[in-house]
């Protein structure tokens, strides 16, 4: 966030939960070392996402993974992920939105996803929604040990209209000492593309009829919705 001083990423409580039938997505905020691993002497701040399966029974975790910055062993100047929400689509499109910043970066906002099809607890490449160049130092709250106050404001939910696209709520320093909220609309790989109809025409007047669409064999993620 800028010298002097630091941000609070808050706790490790659960901040985010997305029902999405019997299972549920969660995520939350952990210190860990540039290796991901928890506990120890942690240097930076990563997100812990988890999908918890089996709901209305005995509860599992069926996945999960950590959102972190690996470089820089031992030093606390790497990026820190933190502030995170999570969602997931119809086609199994998770997407995570985060706060990120550093000693020698911005605060920005960011997202990361995945697709059903990739192997468990992995994400894709975490991508900037925002370029800020400006710091974020207000006066730190009176009697605070934990930083200067950051987060609460972190929302990602799937359109109630398609279903697919996800949309995330992320904040980040619009000015000096000011921060913004950024609106993205994170969407998926369009639908295969057809190649042909049977039967080519339909004739009119007919209550019902079955039609076949080909489709190529299309790349991972997409699908017909």
């Amino acid at each position: 966030g800028g010298v002097p001083g630091y941000l609070s990423a808050g706790d490790d409580r659960l901040a985010s939960v997305y029902m999405k039938g019997s299972s549920a997505w969660v995520a939350h905020t952990i210190g860990v070392t540039h290796a991901g691993s928890a506990g120890g002497t942690a240097t930076r701040d990563a997100v812990r996402w988890y999908e918890i399966g089996s709901l209305d029974a005995t509860p599992v975790v069926l996945q999960s993974g950590t959102l972190y910055d690996g470089a820089a062993p031992g030093t606390f100047d790497a990026r820190n992920y933190f502030n995170a929400s999570i969602a997931t689509s119809q086609l199994g499109r998770t997407v995570i939105g985060f706060s990120a910043a550093g000693s020698n970066e911005f605060v920005n906002a960011g997202a990361v996803d995945r697709l059903a099809s990739d192997p468990a607890g992995t994400l894709t490449a975490p991508a900037l929604l925002t370029s800020s160049t400006a710091a974020y130092n207000p006066a730190a709250d009176p009697g605070s040990s934990i930083g200067r106050r950051w987060g609460s404001y972190s929302e990602t939910v799937t359109d109630g209209c398609d279903g697919v696209t996800v949309w995330t709520l992320q904040q980040f320093a619009n000015a000096t000492d000011s921060y913004a909220l950024q609106a993205a609309k994170v969407q998926g790989p369009a639908p295969p593309t057809p190649v042909s109809v049977t039967p080519a025409t339909v004739q009119q007047g007919v209550p019902s009829m079955n039609i076949v669409v080909t489709a190529s064999a299309g790349a991972p993620g997409q699908a017909f919705f």
